[in-house]
């Protein structure tokens, strides 16, 4: 684990993005963010998923930009949705409950609450320690689809997360970029799939030859889901604390 200056990071990196990154063109906006409801719909259906429930964490109202409201509402799924900030999480009847998840209380809490060791989907958004959860996350716990968010401002030459604990997404420096969460869903029994936009997609390594499409090698990802040298909004804001990342190879 070592720390590293974003200046070094960036310094001589100039990836181009191209190819087409698969199933993509199911993209369907209901209630994601940036059309994951038909992706994640596409994958559920080659997979033959028949555990429909979810866990969704942070799930904001479990409406807005919404990872599991389509499968809930219009796929009669069951789950349950975590948010940490209490405002958001109002009088309702969808499993919605104020809960911070962190690596150290991610276990517990979904002990306490009775997540089933096997699901449909988990989906990661709680910008920041995202790859810091997943890690820690008991390998008991076996969902069939993963969608974690990454740092679209990161280059994905090396593995790169923000240092626990530290994130401010305010000013950019937050999560971690593609090249570490693929070896994260290695070393968790994960292939990875897709992105769509700043979310990664990864599916259980034996269900993975359902979906009928080559493994994507590290390489391909760096050519195709990468953001060049880094998304230039995000890039900017984060020479603002280049001292809170590091170059994590650990997996």
């Amino acid at each position: 684990m070592n720390k590293m200056s974003v200046n070094d990071i960036l310094k001589n990196i100039e990836l181009t993005s191209n190819g087409t990154k698969p199933f993509n063109e199911f993209r369907k906006m209901l209630y994601s963010q940036c059309g994951e409801d038909g992706v994640i719909l596409e994958l559920l259906r080659l997979i033959k998923n028949e555990i429909n429930f979810y866990v969704e964490f942070g799930a904001w109202d479990g409406l807005n930009l919404s990872n599991t409201a389509n499968l809930r509402i219009n796929e009669k799924w069951n789950g349950i949705l975590f948010e940490a900030d209490k405002s958001k999480v109002r009088e309702n009847n969808i499993n919605l409950f104020h809960e911070k998840i962190t690596s150290n209380s991610i276990n517990k809490i979904f002990e306490t609450y009775k997540v089933p060791y096997e699901f449909g989907l988990l989906s990661i958004d709680i910008d920041g320690d995202d790859s810091y959860c997943w890690q820690s996350l008991d390998d008991k716990f076996k969902p069939n689809l993963v969608i974690i968010e990454y740092n679209p401002g990161l280059p994905n030459t090396i593995p790169i997360r923000v240092i626990e604990n530290e994130s401010c997404v305010d000013n950019g420096y937050f999560g971690s970029n593609v090249n570490l969460l693929y070896d994260l869903g290695i070393s968790k029994g994960y292939e990875f799939v897709t992105t769509v936009d700043w979310n990664a997609i990864f599916v259980r390594k034996e269900k993975y030859d359902l979906l009928n499409i080559s493994k994507i090698d590290k390489d391909e990802v760096m050519k195709i889901h990468t953001k060049g040298n880094g998304c230039s909004e995000y890039r900017s804001r984060m020479i603002v604390r280049n001292d809170l990342w590091i170059v994590n190879e650990i997996f």
